[in-house]
């Protein structure tokens, strides 16, 4: 996993959950706003029609938080758009809501400082680019929310608003910089978490690989096995095994020597890394015999892979017996509905012995 991959994951998360944030206070403030009608009401504090009132503390906001929440699940609902795209639209909609409430509500004076949590919402993502954006907006959110309370003849008078405003704007500038801060430390924060889950991944990769052979050992195979099992039962898919034996390779090793032997193993290793593109479902199960894993691949397809894998082993020349060709024998099978892991592993290894009960150098797939 790059850390980019590492990054985007990370704010998967980060993501989900300010996304449910935004939806709690697009409720919270919505019930908020039916409650401070009806206690304005109570006490004559109504100073506009009520017609008015309900249309600029209630109607329009709640219309334009709610038309943002809805377009925003929308949004990230949408494949199409990337995980950068899908940060920047939650973080769009944490402006509008906070937007809102700072231009609407800012007979509530405190209120006008709301336009700075997008600011630190935007940090969580560690991304300069997207910070900048919120900065921009936040400072025309400031202005139209200044202008609003500048406007409001029931608010205060110039010296108080002026001060007010000032105040307020002096905030947000602090407020940006802290979140500059925040932004780089967030990014050196990620950036040592990934190097430790490098480091942990590439202990537990050395765990799991064999050393002679550089692929996959038992402990792994026996995850593998599982997974593929597991998603074969839930009908994801329709796996295949192969276990391959290499001929006579005892008497490889009598003749010619262990050192000579482990050249074998190691050049068929090579053989099936080449063919498999990679060791992802490539495994040593011990001694000479290996084991291969197909995800999807039809039958013919396996048999295919696995018979250029034959034939290139086969036609290798070692120094030690250049005059000789080694072969190996492979069983591939599939799982059935009624069969166990263990059950799917003894149908291959049937196969196998029927390969080698039918002369050696040969593959027998399962009926």
């Amino acid at each position: 996993m790059t850390f980019d991959d590492y990054r985007l994951s990370h704010f998967k998360r980060w993501r989900k959950l300010i996304f449910r944030m935004c939806w709690y206070g697009i409720i919270t403030v919505f019930l908020a706003e039916i409650m401070i009608f009806f206690f304005f009401r109570a006490n004559n504090a109504i100073t506009t029609t009520l017609k008015t009132y309900l249309a600029l503390r209630i109607i329009i906001p709640s219309a334009i938080n709610f038309t943002a929440g809805f377009l925003a699940f929308f949004l990230l609902t949408r494949k199409k758009f990337s995980e950068n795209t899908k940060n920047t639209i939650v973080c769009y909609l944490a402006s509008v809501i906070c937007g809102t409430i700072a231009t609407f509500h800012s007979y509530f004076t405190f209120l006008l400082v709301s336009s700075a949590i997008p600011i630190f919402v935007s940090t969580a993502f560690a991304s300069s680019s997207l910070l900048k954006k919120m900065r921009n907006i936040m400072a025309f959110t400031f202005v139209v929310s200044s202008a609003c309370l500048w406007f409001d003849k029931e608010y205060g008078d110039i010296i108080f608003k002026s001060t007010t405003i000032f105040c307020f704007c002096l905030f947000l500038i602090l407020t940006y910089l802290m979140a500059c801060g925040l932004e780089h430390s967030q990014m050196q924060q990620l950036m040592f978490i990934y190097e430790s889950y490098k480091k942990q991944e590439a202990l537990i990769h050395e765990l799991k690989v064999e050393p002679l052979t550089q692929l996959y050992n038992r402990s792994a195979l026996d995850t593998c096995v599982l997974s593929h099992f597991t998603k074969f039962k839930e009908g994801r898919l329709v796996p295949h095994m192969v276990i391959i034996d290499i001929d006579h390779f005892k008497q490889i090793n009598d003749t010619y020597g262990h050192a000579n032997g482990d050249e074998v193993l190691t050049k068929l290793s090579a053989i099936i890394k080449k063919n498999m593109n990679g060791i992802r479902h490539c495994f040593r199960f011990g001694g000479e015999e290996f084991v291969l894993m197909f995800e999807e691949e039809p039958k013919d397809a396996v048999l295919e892979k696995v018979q250029k894998i034959k034939d290139d082993f086969s036609s290798t020349r070692f120094e030690f017996a250049p005059d000789k060709s080694i072969t190996f024998s492979a069983g591939i099978a599939r799982p059935k509905l009624w069969f166990s892991e263990k059950d799917w592993f003894n149908e291959a290894d049937k196969m196998l012995y029927r390969a080698k009960a039918e002369g050696r150098n040969r593959i027998e797939v399962q009926d």
